[in-house]
């Protein structure tokens, strides 16, 4: 009796070893590639749309007085307010040649209000704040006309940009550790599934095998 008792908890204490294993690298594959996903989304695609934008210098052509008033919201509160789209133009030489270009402050502002041609954006739970913002924002391009940009000439037309936050690095070191995680995970489990087979998945059988076994062995007995 003693011997397929002895081999169940032999089998029961390898198979929750090789198990665990299994769900640990299976996690950490998991999450590794839903942490490179939202990597990806929130650096390397605005690093992507950035990279179109070329160093220059943009001088203040143009402050439109109508602001109309568009709705916006919070990502953190998810909540929904309002505030005024400040169009500016603005003014930046090419091989000699004066061009206008339609000013942004970052790529989020590009990539959410280019249909409206909004210079930048505030999403305060008040309008009244939104609108401060944007006053000040207002004042300081009046009072620096001149300034260093990022102009668009071929990829996005005639479009500038006033900030560039994403660089190579931030994506090199960004997407680094998400990939080396995945592929510490792929390479654990395939030299689990190369050495285990299987085998600890089958454990049921193997258990109903040796109770069988056992109980044979009782009868037997008696």
């Amino acid at each position: 009796m003693a011997l397929p008792i002895r081999r169940l908890i032999r089998a029961h204490g390898n198979s929750t070893f090789r198990r665990a294993a299994y769900i640990f690298c299976a996690t950490l594959l998991t999450c590794s590639l839903l942490t490179g996903i939202i990597i990806f989304y929130l650096v390397v695609v605005p690093y992507l749309h950035e990279h179109g934008f070329e160093e220059s210098l943009c001088h203040l052509a143009k402050i439109e007085p109508y602001t109309p008033i568009l709705k916006c919201e919070n990502r953190c509160s998810r909540e929904r307010s309002f505030f005024p789209c400040l169009r500016v133009s603005v003014i930046f030489q090419r091989n000699n040649i004066n061009f206008s270009a339609t000013l942004f402050d970052t790529i989020e502002t590009h990539e959410h209000y280019r249909t409206y041609g909004c210079v930048t954006h505030s999403c305060q739970k008040q309008l009244e704040e939104n609108t401060f913002a944007i006053h000040v924002f207002r004042w300081r391009l009046i009072r620096q006309p001149v300034f260093r940009c990022f102009v668009a000439f071929a990829v996005h037309g005639n479009e500038a940009l006033m900030y560039k936050y994403h660089r190579p690095s931030s994506v090199t070191y960004g997407m680094f550790l998400p990939a080396l995680c995945c592929f510490i995970a792929i390479l654990s489990l395939l030299a689990l599934w190369h050495f285990d087979r299987r085998r600890v998945w089958h454990l049921e059988d193997e258990t109903a095998f040796g109770l069988v076994e056992s109980r044979t062995y009782n009868q037997e007995s008696i």
